[in-house]
């Protein structure tokens, strides 16, 4: 049997099990786990689930984790604030980055020390929460297909909770 007719007879098995593993971060409960960035000194809880998490960074800034379907993205990272800008100024660059990408923007907000920005980025919705502290901003950004906005609505609003920037 050549393997080209193997996966012809087979393809339907193949595209349930891809199909099973990418449910099983949308409906498994979820057991986070925590990120700890040793250079600026944040910290994240992440879903156990994402199973792809890149190495850190070179620069070691941060990392990025990934559902096994490769679907949904956690980015965490960190800068210094070499250009001495505000809050309100990050959040600014932040949306115009967003916006030259083609994204529209359905929340754009400061907060006491930090910013939120979201919206919808092609068929997905991303979530990027910074907080400035001691001259550094500390970044998370998710990002996930809407289909699955009811699912990640609690696991970014648990995520953006204990997030812990720099020190």
């Amino acid at each position: 049997m050549s393997l080209p007719s193997f996966l012809r007879r087979h393809r339907y098995y193949l595209l349930a099990s891809v199909a099973l593993a990418a449910l099983a971060f949308q409906t498994a409960p979820l057991k986070y786990q925590t990120y700890h960035n040793a250079r600026f000194g944040y910290s994240i809880p992440y879903p156990a689930a994402l199973v792809k998490p890149f190495p850190e960074s070179r620069n070691g800034d941060g990392r990025r984790f990934v559902s096994a379907d490769a679907a949904t993205t956690l980015t965490a990272y960190a800068h210094y604030n070499a250009l001495d800008y505000t809050v309100a100024q990050q959040l600014q660059m932040s949306r115009k980055s967003w916006q030259r990408r083609g994204a529209t923007i359905t929340l754009a907000q400061t907060l006491p020390g930090s910013y939120v920005l979201s919206g919808t980025y092609e068929s997905a919705i991303f979530y990027e929460k910074g907080a400035l502290q001691n001259g550094t901003f500390s970044t998370f950004i998710w990002q996930y297909p809407a289909a699955q906005k009811q699912r990640m609505d609690a696991v970014v609003t648990y995520t953006a909770r204990a997030f812990r920037p720099g020190q």
